[in-house]
């Protein structure tokens, strides 16, 4: 299906292109999200005199970003505190929820679908992430990924100090050990005939 974009689209075309896309695409995002109109001599000419407004109504959403990508460069990176092994591998994953709500606590809001990842983030350490603020603008951010860990213990789980404390049952359950039941754990011989 032929059409003609109304506004610049990745991996597609500027405004103004007469561009042959599948008709799925055209007629169930394309057309609905106004970013094309089906190509005729009529919705040419339309778009042609509304091209000038396009490209202005661009270049402020161009601008827009920009301010919130240099909002971004004040923040420098982020630190996210996670659990991981002592390999340095995270029990889970981050990903752009993550990174996120990071972001928001620093005062800065951004969609999840505006950072980009291949895949989560799963090792400890410094990663760069990209984050589009618009088509034609996309910076790269860095994100930290560290573990909190105790003085002296590695496992930060584990309160266990690795002494072995001597308590007899008693103590511990606040049962004397003769008013339990006994058990016979060996099977006696003359049951069987």
């Amino acid at each position: 299906m032929e059409i003609i974009l109304q506004e610049r689209v990745s991996n597609l075309g500027r405004i103004g292109d007469l561009v042959n896309v599948k008709a799925g695409y055209a007629r169930n995002f394309l057309i609905p999200y106004g970013k094309a109109v089906r190509a005729s001599d009529e919705n040419r000419a339309l778009v042609e005199a509304k091209r000038t407004d396009l490209e202005a109504k661009e270049a402020k959403d161009l601008g827009g970003a920009q301010a919130r990508a240099d909002k971004l460069a004040e923040i420098a990176h982020i630190s996210i505190m996670v659990r991981a092994s002592a390999e340095g591998k995270l029990y889970g994953s981050v990903g752009a929820a993550e990174i996120a709500d990071a972001l928001a606590e620093k005062g800065f809001d951004i969609a999840k679908k505006e950072i980009l990842l291949k895949e989560s983030i799963r090792e400890l350490g410094d990663h760069d992430v990209a984050i589009r603020f618009h088509i034609d603008l996309t910076v790269s951010f860095p994100v930290t990924l560290m573990t909190e860990e105790k003085e002296g213990d590695s496992d930060s789980d584990s309160d266990f100090s690795g002494e072995y404390v001597d308590m007899d049952m008693e103590e511990y359950f606040g049962v004397d050990a003769t008013d339990l039941p006994e058990t016979n754990t060996q099977e006696d011989d003359s049951t069987e005939s």
